[in-house]
């Protein structure tokens, strides 16, 4: 019976009992297994079983999947393996009999021996000068995969006794792996900064399918713009239909810069794919209403101001500076850290302030960034009208122009978040 141990080797352990074929695990509770933990995205990851064996595969979490401290987006998983969702440890078992091809390394026959009786050794490789371990950065590589070209450190290797020799093998080819030489001396290299991060932010929309996403962006949000000018001649019935459309496009943009900030937090270079509108509530409904609860608790203050405060009070200017100040420098990290945990509860003052906290000077350098690219997406169209006198090109040249720069400011925030996870600490238990 293939089964889930949760947390084991711990008083909190316990079991899930999978069944044959897709089992979905997340927050969620659509879910077929729903596990309440804030590390876990509402919908994160998905087991197949398949015998004896079973295969993860993540659905896009915020936090990841990792396989043996891995980070993962697809991978086998056999009896014992331990893996982990967000911050939460589980380990797969079977009771399944191993079939022909599963059979383990010691109940296989040895292989056939050269004649002077030992066992051939792969090539030793020399090591470059910036090899690390793929998994562990910080960790020097010792051995290297044929097949993939990854490079791995001890613990990311599998090993087989054959033949009286401890054999090295990839854990995702299967491929014995060679062995690297030593190391010229130098550094073992860092994880990049944030300020190494940032120059890449302007460049990530047009990686991979990033140009084409976006001019289909343009081209989607060019229609709704033409439709909603011919349907004003349609009276009462017109003003519904541009109120819809507008407000589905909004919908949809706003659920889709949520989805590139996630992506952007997980270490993901490329831009996401558009989201799945046949998954309304979890894709679009619950990002967009997560979206307008940190926009109301953020500016809460400034409505409280200019309801209560009478105008010509002598501090009515002041505490009304103060409030929009307080909602423009909290709205970012509390978009952020909504995003992250997939739930509006994360809006809370006693975990935005903190965390700005930690990371001051790189929190400022992420609003003054994401104000000017706001002041330029802003200023753009006037600057647009005057050098293009075709009004139908403007709006399609802004159009684009605005959405790479809304991309931008969504990937410098998804930076922000993957450079200072380990020192905002948001899932340390």
């Amino acid at each position: 019976m293939p089964r889930l141990l949760v947390n084991p080797g711990s008083a909190e352990a316990w079991e899930i009992e999978l069944k044959a074929g897709a089992n979905s695990l997340g927050r969620g509770k659509e879910n077929d297994f729903p596990i309440e933990h804030s590390s876990i995205s509402s919908s994160h990851c998905r087991i197949i079983v398949m015998g004896r064996n079973a295969l993860l595969r993540d659905v896009g979490s915020v936090n990841g999947t990792f396989v043996e401290g891995r980070l993962v987006e697809e991978a086998q998983l056999r009896p014992g393996q331990l893996f982990q969702i967000g911050s939460v440890e589980m380990r797969y078992e079977s009771d399944e009999a191993a079939g022909p091809d599963e059979a383990s390394p010691k109940d296989q026959p040895p292989q056939a021996l050269p004649a002077a009786g030992e066992v051939p050794l792969p090539p030793r490789l020399a090591l470059p000068a910036a090899a690390s371990c793929k998994s562990h950065p910080r960790s020097i590589a010792r051995f290297a995969c044929p097949k993939c070209g990854c490079h791995f450190c001890e613990l990311c290797v599998s090993t087989r006794q054959s033949g009286g020799r401890a054999q090295k093998f990839c854990r995702a080819c299967g491929v014995e792996c060679a062995p690297l030489g030593a190391r010229p001396a130098g550094v073992v290299p860092q994880p990049q900064s944030f300020g190494g991060r940032l120059a890449g932010a302007f460049s990530y929309p047009f990686k991979g399918d990033g140009v084409i996403l976006l001019a289909g962006g343009t081209i989607f949000y060019a229609v709704i713009n033409a439709a909603s000018f011919f349907a004003r001649f349609a009276g009462l019935f017109g003003m519904a239909v541009i109120l819809m459309m507008t407000a589905s496009g909004t919908v949809y943009l706003i659920c889709y810069l949520r989805r590139i900030l996630t992506s952007s937090a997980t270490g993901k270079e490329e831009m996401p794919d558009w989201p799945d509108a046949s998954e309304f509530m979890d894709d679009l409904l619950a990002p967009f209403l997560q979206f307008l609860g940190t926009v109301a608790a953020c500016f809460l203050p400034v409505v409280a101001v200019s309801l209560f405060v009478p105008r010509d009070h002598p501090w009515a200017g002041p505490a009304l500076a103060a409030a929009i100040l307080y909602g423009c420098v909290c709205f970012p990290m509390a978009l952020l850290a909504v995003s992250v945990f997939d739930s509006v509860a994360a809006v809370n003052p006693l975990l935005v302030i903190p965390s700005i906290l930690r990371i001051p000077l790189q929190y400022l350098l992420t609003v003054l960034l994401l104000g000017g690219v706001l002041a330029l997406r802003w200023t753009g169209e006037a600057f647009l009208e005057n050098l293009l006198p075709i009004p139908i090109l403007v709006r399609i040249v802004f159009g684009f122009a605005g959405l790479y720069l809304l991309t931008v400011e969504m990937r410098i925030l998804g930076l922000l978040y993957l450079a200072n996870k380990d020192r905002l600490g948001w899932f340390n238990r």
